[in-house]
């Protein structure tokens, strides 16, 4: 009823920083998650009292899901039989049934969706090089943000992948953007012992926690706090 009327989304950008609720349930959701009222929205165009679109969407979703965990277990070095019994297994999960069963579950299956894509698409970047990827990691993780707070980790995900799993040194090339800087400290002695930081070590995450610290103040600034 709430998302089914014609006329949404009057401002649809509204809802990064409202209830999306509306208050139907007498008080006001610490919430932001903009993409599931507009999923509501979109599958209320088969009719709104109609359960078919929001069973079907979640399905999808879930399906979508399954194929994610599937393709990071090929990018990490799984074999494919390995990848295949991976992402089925994840698949027939009994504790996803009521994601998937029921409608509001998408509140758990979206943010997991980006969440994934986010990883993904960051783990292929590093493999490839690709810079699309990297953005659409990036997207990815503003999507993911904004549905539920629990993304707000991924930035440990990701220096946990590049550490553990890609056993590849935490750096890009210097660039103007992120250079090397290097800098010498007097140790008391005749002996100057040059130290250098690499802010190319850590350019690869500047996004990611720029985008989570704005997430966190922008929290603060609606709810009176960072995090439930």
């Amino acid at each position: 009823q709430l998302y089914g009327k014609e006329s949404f989304p009057v401002n649809f950008f509204s809802l990064f920083w409202t209830d999306w609720s509306q208050g139907i349930w007498g008080f006001r959701l610490d919430e932001i998650r903009p993409l599931m009222p507009l999923s509501y929205w979109l599958e209320s165009r088969w009719g709104a009292a109609s359960p078919t679109a929001y069973h079907v969407s979640n399905v999808v979703v879930h399906v979508l899901n399954s194929l994610l965990v599937f393709g990071i277990c090929r990018v990490v070095g799984l074999s494919l039989a390995a990848a295949t019994f991976t992402g089925s297994l994840f698949a027939v999960l009994a504790i996803h049934a009521e994601t998937v069963s029921w409608i509001g579950g998408r509140a758990d299956s979206h943010p997991t969706l980006l969440y994934l894509l986010t990883f993904l698409a960051y783990a292929l970047w590093r493999q490839s090089g690709a810079g699309w990827l990297y953005g659409v990691s990036l997207a990815a993780f503003f999507l993911a943000l904004f549905t539920k707070q629990s993304a707000i980790v991924m930035v440990g995900t990701l220096v946990l992948y590049d550490t553990f799993v890609a056993h590849r040194p935490l750096r890009i090339l210097p660039s103007r953007l992120c250079p090397d800087i290097s800098f010498v400290v007097n140790t008391g002695g005749v002996e100057h012992r040059p130290l250098r930081l690499s802010l190319a070590l850590l350019c690869p995450y500047v996004p990611f926690v720029v985008l989570t610290i704005g997430y966190l103040m922008l929290r603060h600034i609606l709810f009176q706090n960072m995090m439930r």
